[in-house]
């Protein structure tokens, strides 16, 4: 089953301005990925700074992508792009093996 996408400002600025074309190449081959499968091709993350719910990454190239997934609306919002930290994974929800 595909879903339906919803990328916020924030993220098309961040993908216009800050990737260069191999990174968005990247973020939309990735994206299509999870389009078709979003809990198998991303992992779980909580940052309270985003939502207070829990969310779903997946990363592109050097950045990752946060992501708000409603399988009852069979809809995925984007919500944030950043660049990674080198060497540091990003935070995991609570109660997942690192």
């Amino acid at each position: 089953m595909r879903f339906k996408v919803e990328l916020r400002r924030e993220v098309i600025r961040y993908i216009k301005r800050d990737c260069d074309s191999a990174e968005r190449a990247a973020f939309y081959r990735e994206l299509e990925r999870v389009i078709e499968d979003p809990i198998s091709c991303s992992e779980a993350i909580f940052e309270p700074e985003v939502r207070r719910y829990l969310l779903r990454f997946f990363r592109f190239d050097r950045s990752m992508a946060i992501f708000e997934f409603d399988p009852a609306k069979e809809r995925i919002i984007v919500r944030v792009c950043r660049k990674r930290k080198p060497n540091q994974p990003p935070r995991r929800s609570q109660g997942e093996d690192p």
